[in-house]
This record gives C-alpha cells, sequence and structure tokens, in this order.
C-alpha cells in the first residue's frame, strides 16, 4: 500500500477582527412594571389606596385584607362593558371553618344542622341562595372516644326556617374486642369543613 505525506509551509491563524465598533442608544423609556396595591375592601368603591401621584394601569393587582374573610386578589383589567376596572380573581385564604359540636349519638346517628351563613361569613345572601348542592363542601370529622370508632357522614343543604343550612348526619359504631355496637350517648364530635369550589 503507498504511503501519502501531505506537507505545506503556509501557517493561517484565524481570529476576531482587529477592531470592534459598539453603538449604544437608550431608546424611549417604557411603561412601568405591575404595582400591587393593599387595603380593606373591594377597590372598585374604595379610596385613598393609591399613593399621591400614581395613576393605576391595566394590570396592576390589589389585595383586599378584610378582616371577615381573609385577603381577596384583584386585577386592573379592561371590561368590554365596564371599561376599565377591578376584577375579583382569586380567594388567598380559603374558606375554613372548624368547630367541635357536642353531640347525642341515638342508635348511632347524629344530625348536626350549619348555617351556611356561618361557615361561608363573606357570601351575599344572593350567593347563599344560589347554592344548591353540598358537594362544593369537603367534611372531614373526627369522634373523640377510648374505643376505635368507625363512623361516616352525609351532606345535604336544607332550608329550616328559610335559612340555608348545611346538614351533616354522622353514622357511627364503637368496636370494642367483644362487639360492635351503634354508637349511644354524649359524644364530641370535631367538624372541620373547607369550599372546594368558589
Amino acid at each position: 500500500m503507498p504511503e501519502t505525506l501531505i506537507s505545506t509551509d503556509d501557517i493561517i491563524v484565524l481570529g476576531p477582527p482587529e477592531v470592534v465598533e459598539l453603538l449604544v442608544d437608550v431608546g424611549p423609556q417604557g411603561i412601568r412594571g405591575n404595582k400591587i396595591y393593599s387595603g380593606q375592601g373591594n377597590p372598585n368603591t374604595l379610596s385613598g389606596f393609591i399613593p399621591s401621584g400614581e395613576t393605576v394601569q391595566l394590570n396592576d393587582m390589589f389585595v383586599d385584607y378584610t378582616s371577615s374573610g381573609g385577603a381577596y386578589l384583584y386585577q386592573y383589567l379592561n371590561d368590554p362593558v365596564l371599561g376599565n376596572t377591578w376584577k375579583g380573581i382569586v380567594k388567598v385564604s380559603p374558606v375554613l371553618f372548624a368547630k367541635n359540636y357536642s353531640a347525642t349519638f341515638t342508635t348511632g346517628s347524629f344530625t348536626q344542622n350549619i348555617p351556611l351563613s356561618t361557615i361561608l361569613p363573606d357570601y351575599s345572601s344572593t350567593q347563599i341562595q344560589a347554592i344548591t348542592s353540598a358537594d362544593i363542601f369537603n367534611i372531614q370529622f373526627n369522634i373523640l372516644g377510648s374505643d376505635p370508632i368507625a363512623s361516616s357522614v352525609a351532606k345535604s343543604i336544607v332550608t329550616i326556617s328559610d335559612v340555608k343550612n348545611l346538614q351533616l348526619v354522622f353514622k357511627a359504631v364503637s368496636v370494642t374486642t367483644s362487639a360492635t355496637t351503634n354508637l349511644t350517648g354524649a359524644q364530641t364530635v370535631q367538624v372541620f369543613i373547607s369550599v372546594v369550589t368558589p
């Protein structure tokens, strides 16, 4: 097999250009970024929360931290009907309700009616009247006892004396090594309710 030898006497060095020109120009100032304001109440009816000399711009945010219902987040948006306005977009703190009930079980059953206005203190009467299903409520509970207790809860919306209530029907049995019996007598039921859909 023949051998090939490649040889050259030239060396080529590749590199950057000898001179680099950098032209810097400052363009016009753009619009400011979003700001977050805060106060107590609906920003559409509230005054004095915008610092002097500032104007609200689209997509600015407002946190309503009213004491009764936690925080609600608004955004300044363009509405085709209302024009530029604050629109509520999310409740920052979830709706939670917790209470211990002194219950008297009869043959393994106990019923507790809870007014919706107690669970949802920030809801208007119109919003409460619009609730027709208990599916929006997540119920967690515990029945205190010295023996193991097997239990369940059924939920529904009922109206009692023109007041809408969340009705909870608890069923429970006490389990011992010798028998399983319907729970009877005074018990403490710890109830925790959250709203899974506004």
